[in-house]
């Protein structure tokens, strides 16, 4: 018995597909997700909170990052915030909506480009860990899922702007604009993967077809959204940049051609699409074969509409021309420009594979049923390799011990602190937003190597704004990893008596108050005399400086908080020295007290009122007697605790 589109039991068959990939990835994301989850998803995660306070879809009180998330998870985790503080049902709750908009918007896609008897086998792909990297950012931290949304959707509404006249093509194009404009507000990441792929594709088949109607619609169509965002673009890069905290791509700028710069790219479509260099003798063999055959099915597909392209329905050729542009566009920005790139980024390319080859299947003439079958075995073992991921990660947890810190950390009072950036958001969510986390940091992959002068100096990137002028209050913690704490700049100021917590992998500090940190984590300096840097007509000896007549020791530049210090310098020659404190390179200079001046020991005091930076001492040697030498021995400078200091 058949039916319009295919037979029954196939189409029954395809919908129980669809189903169980729907629903298992709930399943396991729902159950999974605190365990695995990343700073990235953390992140989004806080800034939904901010939003939800704030009640805006945008927000000048974040530190954004490349883009600016305005059609994007966001929205969702804002949106449930304002219903239930539980950031977990935010998060699971978000995602649903999220798969379940996908869901529809693919739908009605499927309708608009005529491939409905395969639109439930190929959407089941899209909710296939088919590679780590499609699970971590597609469907557990649905990063992409926005962008992917809108690339469904906007080709939908241009097949379907073909189909229509009157006032309602004209009210979809409308629609059609307003929303591209929206779109290109968040940045050129989507002009990147639609709107200039789908203009480039729509002028090839405008070219030998001028006369025809359909043609001339696509490329109005065309270029109505791709002005819309270019308006949009412009309008976030000359006007909201401004206003709000976030990387534009204006220092994007075209480099040379780099053959690994080409292989990374190439390869990064391989590898979202599932392969993995392992032992070939493992299931990862079934893996990249079935990520292969995606790939060769893709480019099957493509030829077959190329060379078929008078038999073909319109709709066929004009996804496959977008779907070539795309890649096309794709691999000459990236391996031509000096724009980071990720595997990631591929991820809205590889999935226009699915409704693609769904387009094949339906514009067959023959061997239908051959293929079709292919189609059918190809996604259950792309099901396959889905279920033998969750498989073999549903042991991992990752955060274990930060679950138990976080709880650790509030039931002593800690709920505000400072950690490494892989941290900061991170214990933020995991401690459903009880713990407020200032990321200090400002060499995110090389912790050991960052500078942590300036505590204060937080990392502007994925973070609150106010962190960077808003010190905590109350108690305060700072969570290092180990290997961070042991290589730390500010090492030898680490008190273990104020460590709360050590383990194998972190070192917690804990503090009474903000006061009492910077007590302990900038008590002053002692400057060592071994460098020969920071002098003129001197030199460093056996641990002594020696300035000679006219010399002058300066440096090092620190960064100096509030209130009184204590100054000790011993040596020989001292009543022949004179001494200097300045900041910001001679921008401040700050009035000392002299508690003793002899020929071996000069003390003094000085007030600062406001955090100073590039703060140094400046030692000269004043002397007319030729011979006359300044001996260094010590320079000490101390915070005198609660702003007294205590001289005999």
């Amino acid at each position: 018995m058949k039916k319009k589109g295919g037979s029954i039991l196939y189409q029954l068959f395809s919908l129980l597909i669809l189903f169980l990939c729907f629903f298992g990835t709930i399943y396991y994301v729902r159950a999974r997700k605190d365990q695995t989850m990343n700073i990235d998803e953390a992140s989004e995660l806080v800034l939904g909170n901010q939003l939800a306070k704030e009640g805006k879809i945008i927000t000048k009180e974040w530190f954004y990052s490349t883009e600016l998330r305005v059609l994007n998870t966001n929205i969702f985790y804002s949106f449930f915030f304002r219903l239930t503080n539980n950031w977990h049902r935010v998060w699971l709750f978000s995602n649903i909506s999220m798969y379940i908009l996908l869901l529809l918007i693919y739908g009605g896609m499927a309708y608009a480009y005529n491939f409905t008897k395969y639109a439930a086998l190929s959407a089941a792909v899209l909710f296939i860990p088919f590679s780590v990297d499609y699970y971590d950012f597609m469907l557990r931290g649905a990063f992409y899922i926005p962008h992917i949304t809108i690339t469904f959707l906007i080709l939908a509404l241009s097949e379907v702007y073909l189909k229509i006249s009157g006032w309602k093509s004209y009210c979809l194009l409308l629609f059609s604009f307003l929303i591209s404009i929206i779109v290109g507000l968040g940045g050129a990441r989507q002009l990147l993967i639609l709107y200039i792929p789908l203009f480039i594709s729509a002028f090839l088949l405008f070219i030998p077809n001028k006369k025809q109607t359909e043609q001339k619609k696509w490329l109005l169509f065309s270029i109505n959204t791709f002005f819309g965002s270019i308006i949009g673009f412009l309008l976030n890069s000359q006007i909201l940049s401004k206003t709000y905290h976030f990387k534009t791509w204006a220092d994007t700028a075209f480099s040379l051609l780099k053959f690994s710069r080409v292989e990374q790219v190439l390869n990064s479509f391989i590898t979202v699409f599932g392969y993995s260099p392992k032992n070939i003798f493992s299931f990862s063999l079934i893996r990249n074969s079935v990520g292969f055959l995606w790939i060769g099915l893709t480019v099957y597909a493509i030829c077959y509409a190329f060379k078929n392209r008078q038999k073909i329905s319109g709709e066929y050729l004009r996804f496959s021309t977008i779907t070539v542009s795309v890649y096309i566009i794709f691999i000459f920005f990236y391996i031509f420009t000096d724009t980071g790139f990720d595997n990631r980024y591929s991820m809205p390319i590889i999935v226009l594979s699915f409704p693609l080859i769904a387009l094949f299947l339906q514009n067959l003439n023959h061997d239908r049923k051959l293929f079709s079958t292919v189609f059918l075995l190809l996604v259950l073992g792309t099901a396959i390799c889905g279920a033998d991921f969750y498989k073999n990660s549903w042991k991992d947890d990752y955060h274990e011990e930060l679950r138990k810190i976080s709880k650790d950390l509030v039931s002593q009072g800690y709920i505000n602190g400072y950690a490494y950036f892989w941290n900061a958001n991170l214990l933020t969510a995991i401690s459903n937003g009880q713990i407020d986390v200032w990321d200090y940091t400002e060499n995110i992959h090389h912790p050991e190597k960052d500078n942590f002068f300036d505590v204060d100096r937080i990392m502007e990137w994925l973070q609150l704004v106010r962190h960077g002028y808003q010190h905590p209050e109350g108690k305060v913690f700072i969570l290092c990893f180990t290997d961070e704490y042991e290589n730390h700049d500010l090492r030898s100021n680490f008190n273990p008596e104020k460590i709360i917590y050590q383990s194998y992998d972190y070192v917690i500090l804990g503090y009474d108050d903000y006061e009492d940190m910077i007590d302990n984590l900038y008590p002053g300096y002692d400057f060592s005399f071994d460098d020969n840097i920071w002098m003129e007509n001197g030199e460093d000896e056996n641990g002594h400086r020696k300035l000679y007549v006219g010399g002058v020791s300066y440096g090092p530049y620190k960064t100096f908080w509030p209130g009184n210090y204590s100054v000790t310098i011993t040596g020989n020659g001292l009543e022949d020295a004179a001494v200097f404190c300045i900041a910001d390179y001679g921008q401040q200079q700050f009035e000392i007290q002299v508690e003793n001046h002899s020929n071996t020991e000069m003390i003094f005091t000085f007030e600062i009122k406001e955090k100073s930076y590039n703060f140094e001492t400046i030692i000269r040697n004043l002397s007319d007697i030729p011979d006359s030498v300044v001996d260094l021995e010590t320079v000490s400078i101390k915070r005198c605790p609660k702003g007294i200091c205590m001289t005999e």
